[in-house]
């Protein structure tokens, strides 16, 4: 995968059912880390989710310090913390970026036809719909990584006006996310047919 959507204590079923149609759309895997206000099989996660919420790339963690000290270590190169009390604005911020490593599932003949690179993943992480990050996991667990906050048209970080939507903000960032590592690919002809060499052997596996 190249973006990943991690939830921390989600409480309102419908949005994550949405935000698993979201993660979907742009291939995205979602992580889910408790505990939940609510259970996977609720109605209402299914109702939002359609006939599609089976097919979520869904990965579950116990609580922040399971997924702190096992997928995240995996995940910390390029990763974005989501708070209104960002001090980085989305609107002038770079998500994507070229990693150095060489593919690993890419044979020896290929790699004198791929372009050896592709985007770094992206990890952006998102509180809960009543309590944002630093109240959930605290500011040392996002010191020394990049806190981002959406711009809206009334003025930023004012506690008597509301936020985004969890669901929608899932959206918007994903969108922009995606929008970013595709630009990437565009300025290296060679890493964009790297890129949807590697897509197309992931569906066939996924066909199998």
């Amino acid at each position: 995968t190249m973006l990943n959507i991690v939830l921390v204590r989600p409480t309102i079923p419908h949005n994550t059912g949405c935000i698993g149609r979201t993660c979907l759309n742009f291939g995205a895997r979602l992580h889910l880390v408790g505990p939940l206000g609510f259970r996977l099989d609720a109605k209402e996660v299914k109702r939002a989710g359609l006939d599609y919420w089976p097919h979520v790339d869904l990965h579950r963690y116990d609580d922040w310090n399971a997924f702190s000290q096992t997928e995240f270590q995996k995940l910390k190169k390029n990763v974005f913390f989501l708070s209104k009390f960002g001090k980085l604005n989305l609107a002038s911020t770079q998500l994507a970026r070229w990693k150095d490593d060489i593919l690993a599932d890419v044979s020896p003949a290929e790699s004198t036809q791929l372009a050896p690179r592709l985007p770094m993943d992206i990890t952006l992480i998102f509180g809960s719909e009543t309590n944002g990050l630093y109240g959930l996991i605290g500011e040392e667990a996002m010191r020394g990584f990049p806190v981002v906050y959406m711009p809206m048209l009334n003025p930023p970080r004012k506690t008597d006006l509301p936020s985004f939507n969890l669901a929608s903000s899932v959206a918007m960032v994903t969108w922009e996310a995606w929008r970013q590592q595709q630009a990437l690919l565009q300025t290296d002809p060679e890493a964009l047919k790297a890129w949807q060499a590697l897509m197309d052997r992931q569906k066939a596996a996924e066909d199998t």
